[in-house]
């Protein structure tokens, strides 16, 4: 205990012990790194107690001067008192209840049981081979084992490393499909209707549009309610539905019609006096006879048209492009 230190004498490079880790394991480190510095019987002793921290510390400042007379009962008093500490050696039967979980890769299979092989020393190859082999799940690896075993864990490991890097291949191209179905996907139409957009300029469209922003009518579907396969290539965006198109609607245009008799869409008539009556109103106004000869906006239509003098309505710049 009296020996000097050298003026060349460095304190180990390992982490200090304080009481809750293997003791066995701190000691075999500090045995190995005073052998590399050739540490005298004294200067273990000595040195041995700079790695000391919390627990361990607290053990050794309450033990009686003279306790220690050389390293070897120094090294007995530690090993005795931090007993509870040390970790549990496993045995050749710990091998055996490593088992590949369903979905693990066989290489995260393989390296834990690769730890676990480590913390027993004393298995031999053919214990390693047999016990991995018993808890594979039903793979490729697994198949070939059973038509042609190996008895020895490093001609299993080479085995396993084809079939590893087999898995890794087969993963990285299903990632690599996985990556392009969902670009398809992102890239793919929406399911919404697509809706022919060349007339949208058109004034029956321009219309029908400030009727949907404004809420003037209720539609009677909306969005949510659309239908998911198309059942013919006409849609109407008033209803919501396949069967005709936009401007083909009946009811639209009743309901543009209604509006625009109550004073709505304003700017999309174009009032003129009428010296006759063209085909167009002709056509339109025995339909419209028909429709509205029981509506009881009639009168209020008939005022209508007799306060403008008789003189009759014509939406040319809407009718025209819409109903020809």
């Amino acid at each position: 205990m009296a020996d000097e230190l050298p003026l060349n004498c460095r304190t180990p490079a390992i982490a200090e012990y304080d009481g809750t880790t293997d003791p066995i394991e701190h000691l075999s480190r500090f045995e190995n790194a005073a052998l590399l510095h050739r540490y005298t019987d004294g200067i273990k002793c000595r040195v041995f107690v700079t790695t000391f921290a919390r627990a361990a510390q607290q053990w050794f400042n309450q033990l009686p001067v003279g306790a220690i007379g050389s390293f070897q009962e120094f090294r007995s008093l530690f090993l005795y008192q931090f007993a509870s500490s040390r970790k549990l050696r496993k045995i050749e039967l710990s091998l055996f209840v490593v088992r590949q979980k369903d979905d693990e890769p066989l290489k995260e299979h393989l390296q834990r049981f690769i730890a676990t092989a480590l913390e027993v020393p004393a298995a031999t190859q053919e214990v390693k081979a047999s016990a991995f082999s018993q808890w594979l799940l039903d793979g490729d690896l697994f198949k070939s084992l059973a038509k042609k075993p190996v008895s020895k864990f490093d001609a299993l490991l080479a085995r396993a490393a084809k079939y590893i890097n087999m898995e890794e291949a087969q993963a990285a191209k299903k990632e690599t499909r996985g990556e392009k179905c969902k670009e398809i996907k992102e890239e793919a139409p929406s399911k919404k209707p697509r809706v022919d957009t060349r007339d949208r300029k058109s004034p029956f469209q321009r219309a029908f549009m400030t009727v949907e922003e404004k809420g003037l009518v209720m539609l009677p579907r909306s969005w949510r309610d659309a239908p998911q396969r198309p059942k013919s290539d006409k849609f109407c965006r008033f209803h919501n539905d396949y069967g005709h198109t936009t401007e083909e609607c009946r009811h639209l245009k009743n309901e543009i019609e209604r509006l625009i008799q109550n004073g709505y869409l304003q700017e999309y008539v174009c009032w003129e006096k009428a010296r006759g009556t063209s085909p167009y109103q002709k056509k339109e106004g025995e339909k419209a006879r028909k429709v509205r000869a029981s509506s009881p906006e009639r009168s209020s239509r008939e005022g209508a048209k007799q306060t403008s003098g008789g003189k009759g309505r014509i939406m040319t710049s809407l009718a025209r492009e819409s109903y020809a």
